[in-house]
């Protein structure tokens, strides 16, 4: 598939004969292909050698089209040589997850209502800016069942731009080996179509385990009275200091 493509240019392309004169019988066709999967026919036998314009593609309709060669030569039993083909187009942009610009994951083992943040960079790697970026995030739990984490739309992706949003994770009602999955420019729901159209979305999708332990000692309260552990039904100052301090490995 050629494409994905904003706007659709030229096709160019050349095939030569081994003989002269040729009985080459030679053709190249286009098809359309549609974000669904769908393939449509466009050009038939129709696409003269060298140069053939394609601007009348919509590419919001027809994002990738596809080539077909197609040689016959019943007198000489002789392919006719395929010298060049290539299409011309504008591409769209292309976001991916880098972690070597700076990804964090503050800790792979913390304990139940410990902070957690994860940072995954994402950078536009085209000639192309991308839109406001949307970024989805969700947890597998130990029992493989998603719980998804809502996350703000980002801001638009600059032609060599990098991003690190930075996610915050609660884990004070969490418990066992959790996995973190990232995914950038995702699905829309009820759709089979990305948020926004890019080149690759191999690369745009990361997952990341930690391990959350109970908490398993009970915390100890000290209290002072003035400086004094007093017993119930001591006497105290009317006015005392009283210091109270909580220790918790938790």
């Amino acid at each position: 598939m050629i494409g994905p493509a904003k706007r659709w240019d030229t096709l160019f392309w050349k095939a030569q004969s081994l003989e002269i004169p040729s009985q080459d019988s030679t053709r190249i066709n286009l098809y359309g292909i549609k974000n669904s999967g769908q393939i449509d026919t466009l050009y038939l036998d129709t696409l003269a050698q060298n140069q053939f314009a394609l601007n009348q593609i919509d590419a919001n309709i027809y994002p990738y089209l596809k080539l077909d060669f197609y040689n016959r030569d019943d007198i000489n039993q002789t392919s006719s040589q395929l010298k060049r083909w290539h299409i011309l187009y504008e591409p769209v942009p292309e976001g991916a997850l880098n972690p070597n610009a700076g990804f964090v994951l503050s800790k792979k083992e913390v304990q139940q209502g410990e902070e957690l943040f994860m940072k995954m960079p994402i950078v536009n790697a085209s000639d192309a800016n991308m839109d406001s970026l949307l970024v989805n995030y969700w947890l597998q739990k130990p029992d493989h069942s998603i719980v998804p984490i809502s996350f703000p739309r980002q801001d638009s992706l600059l032609v060599a731009e990098t991003q690190i949003p930075t996610l915050n994770i609660e884990t004070r009602n969490l418990l066992g080996t959790y996995k973190l999955f990232i995914e950038a420019n995702p699905l829309v729901a009820n759709t089979n179509k990305y948020d926004q159209l890019e080149q690759y979305h191999f690369n745009n999708k990361a997952s990341v385990s930690f391990n959350v332990t109970a908490d398993k000692i009970n915390p100890l309260l000290d209290v002072t009275f003035d400086g004094n552990h007093i017993m119930d039904g001591d006497i105290i100052s009317p006015k005392p200091v009283i210091y109270i301090q909580l220790k918790d490995e938790n």
